[in-house]
């Protein structure tokens, strides 16, 4: 029998549900030195639910790196493991006993009856961009996403923002030129041409963030810039034909959550149609992922 977040996670009444990237928020405390967080960070969920007038809260949760991910690409986020073993022991105890301290935070809010979703190898970026592409289907009208990671902002549409506690700005349809040069349809092209380096994830070399907006004006989303490598002249062509000669691998290793319409672009990287199940967004690519219903598939890590 399937799992259904339905049963887990939906309160038809309720209109507004607040969706806590938890590791992320929980990094507020670590980079204060903090290990003793769990009831503070209990009081913060609350009061952002609080404040955005949240019926509902769901605290979404990695458990480990996304073996989606992984297996389109080994070397996905390697560079954190490479950086973690560089460690000096000091370092490492500080990291072990705020790792502790997270999973205590887990456990609380869920002792408090709060929804914590996490799955084995599926992060917490799927899991909102999951519940965001599904939303009319889990009757989750309003959406206020709680992260500082502005790949989040790839699932910003109507009705569903974004709030950074870390620059206490909130990112909207409204607000979007106010953050970004490109339109919340071509952020996934620009994410595309410009990788990811914290993930580890590689754009096009030599192209950043501006060069990408320029590329995206003159010849549109990720995949027509693909096929003008072959039929097009002039400069940014040359460009593009240069440096994008690894672009499909790169198109098909972009790490971002992302609700999309874009066929062209899904159906370059699976190759095939998508099924209509547990469905998870790596880039523009949708995961297939099935979970199997387990006495512990939806319970949060011990």
């Amino acid at each position: 029998m399937a799992f259904s977040f339905s049963e887990k996670i939906v309160n038809p009444s309720d209109k507004t549900t607040l969706i806590v990237d938890a590791l992320n928020l929980a990094f507020r405390w670590k980079h204060q030195g903090r290990t003793d967080f769990r009831y503070d960070y209990q009081r913060t969920v609350e009061s952002l639910a609080k404040s955005y007038d949240c019926k509902n809260l769901i605290i979404a949760a990695d458990w480990g790196s996304s073996s989606y991910r992984k297996g389109i690409n080994p070397e996905y986020k390697q560079n954190r493991k490479e950086k973690f073993a560089e460690q000096t022991e000091e370092e490492r105890i500080a990291f072990e006993e705020f790792f502790e301290e997270f999973e205590a935070s887990l456990e609380v809010l869920e002792e408090a009856g709060y929804t914590v979703l996490r799955y084995k190898g599926v992060e917490a970026d799927d899991i909102a961009a999951h519940l965001v592409k599904e939303r009319n289907k889990y009757g989750l009208e309003y959406i206020w996403l709680i992260s500082s990671d502005r790949d989040w902002d790839l699932l910003i549409q109507e009705n569903v923002g974004r709030f950074s506690y870390v620059t206490r700005k909130e990112v909207t349809l409204d607000t979007w030129s106010d953050h970004y040069e490109c339109s919340p349809e071509e952020y996934i092209s620009l994410k595309c041409l410009t990788g990811d380096k914290g993930d580890n994830v590689p754009g096009i070399p030599g192209i950043g963030p501006k060069r990408a907006v320029q590329l995206i004006q003159e010849y549109g989303d990720a995949m027509s810039i693909y096929d003008a490598i072959s039929s097009t002249t002039g400069a940014a062509a040359a460009i593009v034909a240069r440096r994008g000669a690894g672009m499909s691998d790169t198109l098909s290793l972009a790490s971002i959550p992302v609700a999309t319409t874009d066929t062209r672009i899904t159906d370059f990287i699976s190759g095939s149609s998508v099924e209509p199940t547990m469905m998870f967004a790596s880039g523009s690519t949708s995961s297939r992922i099935r979970f199997a219903a387990s006495s512990n598939s939806n319970k949060v890590r011990s």
